[in-house]
């Protein structure tokens, strides 16, 4: 049976955490929730959202950005676009409530009076590309910045921009799961 939330009637998936509106099943993540009244019912409920879960998390693959390399043109004076290309990420197994850091380094770019940085990714689920865009303040590192992805326990994407000691991370984000 869907989860109640203390302090109001609204009932929530068990596997995403998303308010159902009294429906059997979830808009956000489409898991079927079955109506029980004994623990073995509710034993049944909890294997088979782990078995909807870990579907899900494995449809979700390629998470990825466009890196951009630019270089300094002598002649004009200015930066210029050298080149782009996809550095992926991590696939969805490898985030699953974890944060999962790219190998790839990047130099720290902090904008001017703080203001966020917007970062776009790319993935597909279920062999559809799909693309999110968030908004990461920026921390100052040691080092270089590392991008990191994690798929929290409500099934929403949250960009971590640092590295493992020290990282700035986005609000959790909704993934099209549809």
């Amino acid at each position: 049976m869907a989860e109640k939330v203390s302090g109001n009637n609204q009932e929530r998936c068990l596997c995403c955490g998303t308010v159902t509106e009294g429906r059997s099943f979830c808009p956000y993540c489409g898991f079927v929730q079955v109506v029980s009244m004994d623990s073995a019912g509710e034993q049944y409920n909890d294997a088979i959202r782990k078995e909807h879960r870990n579907e899900v998390v494995s449809l979700l693959k390629n998470f990825s950005i466009s890196s951009y390399y630019y270089r300094w043109n002598e002649a004009t004076s200015q930066l210029e676009l050298d080149k782009s290309e996809t550095v992926k990420l991590a696939d969805g197994k490898d985030c699953d409530n974890r944060i999962f850091w790219s190998s790839q380094t990047f130099g720290q770019n902090l904008p001017e009076n703080g203001q966020p940085m917007k970062l776009t990714l790319n993935y597909t689920f279920d062999s559809n590309r799909r693309q999110v865009t968030c908004q990461i303040k920026p921390v100052q590192c040691d080092d270089f910045w590392k991008i990191g992805v994690m798929i929290d326990q409500n099934l929403r994407l949250v960009v971590c921009l640092g590295n493992e000691k020290n990282c700035a991370k986005s609000v959790p984000m909704d993934l099209n799961l549809k």
